[in-house]
């Protein structure tokens, strides 16, 4: 799974003290970055919808009006415990595909999104269970 991910470094260092110190910036959230230059409309739509949805955010989840969301969204979301994305396939510009985690769970799911062609409004959604993919499986579960 390709990821982008922005997160703060602090180091530390020893030795002759300077009489104004530097200020340390506060930490930094860990946040998805999107570029729309490079994310396809449906990429952009489900890793929207799974910022929002891991994040307990529900106004926005609902904002984003697609078609078919658990009805009971916030219930759904503290029993997963949210997802983790392990891969995001893109078969066009206007579908794509993630392989999630229930972070609660070693249950996984498959979400699928499709957009219209101008990329604009979510036209089908679709998430269910599935069986772990085999890149996934410990090698105690392969055998």
């Amino acid at each position: 799974m390709n990821r982008w991910v922005v997160t703060g470094v602090y180091l530390v260092g020893c030795g002759k003290s300077d009489p104004k110190p530097t200020p340390v910036a506060p930490p930094m959230a860990t946040v998805p970055v999107v570029d729309a230059n490079t994310e396809s409309p449906a990429k952009h739509m489900l890793s929207a919808w799974f910022a929002a949805f891991n994040a307990d955010d529900f106004v926005a989840l609902h904002a984003l009006h697609m078609p078919k969301i658990p009805e009971d969204s916030e219930n759904f979301r503290k029993r997963t415990g949210g997802f983790e994305t392990r891969r995001i396939e893109e078969p066009s510009s206007t579908i794509a595909i993630a392989i999630l985690k229930e972070k609660n769970s070693d249950q996984f799911a498959r979400a699928e999104v499709e957009v219209s062609p101008e990329g604009h409004r979510v036209t089908r959604f679709d998430m269910h269970a599935t069986e772990t993919p085999d890149e996934f499986l410990t090698a105690d579960q392969r055998t």
